[in-house]
């Protein structure tokens, strides 16, 4: 097993982000495809803590690949099957989210309007009356 990938789990599990990216960092490009395999979840997993939800699903799926690859049992796969599922719930979420916001902004630029629409007609109103009133003299 490779020590750096072992740090990267520790270092997660204690909320340590940017050490465990660091460690990750050490895994190296001619590792054997499970331990890159492993470094791609655990990346998503570091992504996912980060709300980075696009880049875990990215990561993730690299990791199923490899694991793919490298002829990794049933369970390997079904962590990151469970994990894309997550990253897929929150990346609806943000869309669902933006969304609304965007409804919001329009309704806020609408209020706006019609407020300055208001803020017009009541200063033509005062216009008039005022020139009504200055002509009654």
């Amino acid at each position: 097993m490779n020590g750096a990938l072992d740090e990267a789990r520790v270092l997660l599990r204690q909320g340590l982000l940017e050490p465990a990216s660091a460690a990750l960092a050490r895994v190296p490009a001619d590792a054997p495809l499970a331990d890159r395999a492993a470094a791609a979840l655990l990346a998503g997993n570091v992504d996912y803590e980060r709300g980075h939800y696009a880049d875990a699903r990215d990561r993730w799926l690299s990791a199923q690949s490899l694991y793919g690859q490298a002829g990794a049992g049933e369970e390997s796969t079904r962590v990151v099957v469970a994990n894309l599922a997550l990253a897929d719930q929150r990346l609806l979420r943000q869309l669902e989210l933006s969304g609304q916001v965007g409804t919001l902004r329009w309704e806020l630029a609408g209020a706006l309007l019609l407020a300055a629409a208001a803020v017009a007609v009541a200063y033509r109103i005062s216009r008039t009356s005022s020139s009504t009133g200055e002509r009654a003299r």
